[in-house]
């Protein structure tokens, strides 16, 4: 029965053939022109990069990062440290207005480690998880423990642009002591709330770059940082990002020059719900100089990521 079935079905299509054959021969046949229908072309919107923050809104981050430094003494012997960190913040947005908005910081937890002949602080390790009974005479437990335990605010403006963290005094040492400075958190939670200034968004293929200077001691920096977004894809927003740092004035102190400071990263952006998923970022500096005629080099490479995590309810620091 199949074997009939399928038999006439070639049948009707060798008729179908052969009909519209003799149509094509017929000197009277005009070939009907069918429309041209053109597939859609789906618009290309523009992604935010800034944050979306309400009131009350809790999120949290878990960033590590890997400094490995090398430093060649005018004797030729060449000191080595490595510096290990592993923190985890929880933010809390408390105001939201036309002008911008604070948000609470704490850290959940940290651990850091100093390794390395050439580390001012080698061998020693600070965890907030463990006891501050056996933090006596820990350098870093007494640099850290404070801001571990402190909260800060974070001010934004309308372009959720970091303008300065509040509540630092008395959680850092003063004098440029701490491992732990405002412009290194200001550097580290940027980008969980603006990928972008204005305009704060951007569609896929389009490249910008923005410039900044930022005062270090006896020398003013200043910052080429380019951005592309590459892609979109299940909602997240892929991006491409280079910076490249270079003394603007002053001096780098210790007959030290600057030779390259450049960082190369990927950041991920939940374009639906306007956060940051993650980003990851390496970075190479080099410095030379010189001591009474003897090269001096110092070499440094950083690995960092930051990846959102969920927050812990419950856990009151």
């Amino acid at each position: 029965m199949k074997r009939m079935m399928l038999a006439g079905v070639m049948v009707m299509l060798g008729g179908v053939a052969m009909r519209a054959g003799a149509q094509m021969d017929d000197p009277k046949f005009v070939p009907r022109e069918e429309p041209v229908v053109e597939a859609p072309v789906e618009e290309v919107k523009a992604v935010p990069l800034t944050a979306l923050l309400r009131v009350d809104d809790e999120f949290a981050y878990r960033a590590e990062s890997v400094v490995r430094q090398r430093v060649t003494t005018p004797a030729g012997v060449a000191l080595e440290s490595v510096n290990e960190s592993d923190a985890e913040f929880v933010f809390r947005v408390v105001a939201v207005t036309d002008a911008g908005a604070e948000v609470e910081m704490r850290y959940a937890r940290l651990r850091v480690s100093v390794t390395g002949s050439g580390a001012a602080v080698g061998g020693m390790e600070f965890d907030s998880d463990e006891s501050r009974e056996d933090e006596e005479g820990n350098l870093l437990a007494m640099s850290l423990r404070p801001i571990v335990e402190g909260v800060m605010t974070v001010v934004l403006d309308a372009r959720m642009e970091v303008k300065e963290v509040r509540g630092l005094a008395g959680l850092i040492p003063e004098g440029g002591k701490s491992l732990i400075t405002e412009e290194s958190i200001i550097s580290t939670v940027t980008p969980v709330f603006a990928l972008r200034g204005e305009p704060g968004e951007a569609r896929v293929g389009e490249a910008w770059t923005s410039e900044g200077s930022e005062k270090q001691r006896s020398v003013v920096l200043k910052r080429t940082s380019t951005k592309k977004l590459e892609r979109v894809s299940g909602g997240e927003a892929t991006l491409s990002m280079t910076d490249e740092t270079k003394v603007e004035s002053g001096s780098m102190g210790g007959g030290m020059e600057l030779e390259v400071w450049k960082t190369t990263g990927t950041a991920v952006w939940d374009a639906k719900e306007r956060r940051l998923v993650s980003i990851r970022a390496d970075a190479e500096q080099v410095f030379k100089g010189s001591q009474a005629g003897v090269p001096i080099r110092q070499s440094q490479t950083i690995e960092s990521k930051m990846t959102r995590i969920p927050v812990e309810k419950g856990e009151d620091k």
